[in-house]
């Protein structure tokens, strides 16, 4: 397990390096909460993340299964979870999601509106593979002094991160 705010203070640190998805830090803290796997967050599409700026929430569309991470049937919500008066994309679910909903629009512009548009893009708006993100999570892992391999010489951070995070 690593703490949310360690994650995102590490992940904040590899913005922008290769590999890395635009707003990992954001997109993580999304990830923590809906207790994300690495596929899902690699999948989820940007008009798939509903943002209510009356009732502060944000929605998401998810698969209904695991064997098939496009079988999108599945909806779950949250609200902003700061205190009063406060907006913190570093720990709040819909600040986080609202936050990356307008960079990636700053960024990409109109790209964002297509049907495909990933919510956690590569630095050039494709979808990431997999792979590409538990490496993102090792790299963020490293970023926060972490050793990211145990005795075994197994992964310790896996794409599972997030799941283990948000359980806690």
């Amino acid at each position: 397990e690593i703490f949310l705010s360690v994650f995102v203070a590490a992940a904040k640190t590899i913005e922008g390096k290769p590999g890395i998805p635009v707003g990992f830090h954001r997109t993580s803290v999304v990830a923590c909460f809906f207790m994300l796997r690495e596929i899902e967050l690699s999948t989820m599409l940007f008009t798939s993340v509903v943002i209510n700026v009356t009732a502060l929430t944000v929605t998401i569309t998810l698969p209904a299964t695991k064997t098939d991470p496009m079988a999108l049937s599945c909806e779950r919500s949250w609200g902003c979870v700061c205190d009063e008066g406060a907006a913190d994309e570093e720990s709040c679910p819909y600040h986080a999601a609202l936050a990356q909903t307008q960079h990636l629009r700053q960024v990409f512009g109109d790209r964002v509106d297509d049907d495909t548009f990933p919510f956690a893009p590569s630095s050039e708006g494709d979808v990431l593979e997999k792979t590409q993100v538990v490496n993102a999570i090792q790299h963020t892992a490293v970023a926060a002094g972490l050793e990211t391999r145990g005795l075994d010489g197994k992964l310790i951070f896996t794409g599972h991160i997030w799941r283990v995070m948000g359980v806690r």
